[in-house]
C-alpha cells in the first residue's frame, strides 16, 4: 500500500467504484483545487482503498436578525449578500448551519442546498 496526495486531474476517480461512497465527488466540483488536499491510500494494484480530504472553507456563523425585523426579506438578503461578498475573497463559497427556520429560509432563498451530514468538532 502507498499513501499520496491525489492530484486534481485524478479527482474524478473519487466518483468511481466503492470510493464513490465517500460522497466527496459531488462536493469537489464546487471546490477550488487550491482549497483542498485529498489524501488517498492505494493498494498494490493502484486502487483507492481509503481517502480523506482537508478543505479550506468559509463558514458563515452568528447570523442573527433582531426579532422586530424578522420576516423582512430585504434585511436577510442584504446580510447574505454581505456574506457572499466576503466569501469571494476566500474560497468563493460558504458553509453555513441553521438552528432557526428564519435563517434556513434565508439560505434556501439564496440558493443554498442542505447537506446530509452530521457535524463533529474536536
Amino acid at each position: 500500500m502507498r499513501s499520496r496526495i491525489l492530484p486534481r486531474e485524478e479527482w474524478g476517480r473519487l466518483a468511481e467504484g466503492p470510493v464513490s461512497d465517500s460522497g466527496l465527488a459531488p462536493l469537489l466540483e464546487h471546490i477550488d483545487p487550491g482549497d483542498a488536499e485529498i489524501r488517498v491510500v492505494e493498494d498494490e494494484a493502484g486502487e483507492i482503498v481509503g481517502c480523506v480530504s482537508l478543505l479550506r472553507l468559509t463558514h458563515l456563523e452568528g447570523a442573527w436578525i433582531d426579532p422586530r425585523y424578522r420576516g423582512n426579506p430585504g434585511l436577510g438578503r442584504r446580510l447574505l449578500r454581505e456574506a457572499q461578498s466576503a466569501a469571494r475573497k476566500h474560497s468563493g463559497w460558504i458553509l453555513a448551519s441553521s438552528m432557526t427556520g428564519c435563517i434556513q429560509r434565508l439560505l434556501e432563498r439564496m440558493g443554498a442546498v442542505a447537506l446530509p451530514v452530521n457535524k463533529w468538532q474536536r
